[in-house]
């Protein structure tokens, strides 16, 4: 399967607060949205896990990789 061109996770806004998921990856297609408030929590819980990984793994907190 080819994925050059396409995004690993895509973000669809559907109507007022709702989001659409999609990925190349995925194995069928989801026609539910997933409510704005519910993205933004499963994003923080995601970032959360990752900042600790690194902390724990490397020795790395995550914030000094984005200082300019």
């Amino acid at each position: 399967m080819d994925y050059e061109d396409k995004p690993i996770l895509r973000f669809v806004h559907g109507d007022r607060l709702d989001w659409y998921l999609s990925s190349v990856w995925q194995k069928f297609p989801l026609f539910s949205p997933v409510n704005l408030a519910e993205l933004i929590q499963a994003v923080e819980c995601y970032m959360s896990s990752l900042k600790y990984e690194f902390q724990i793994k490397y020795n790395l907190a995550v914030e000094n990789l984005f200082e300019i």
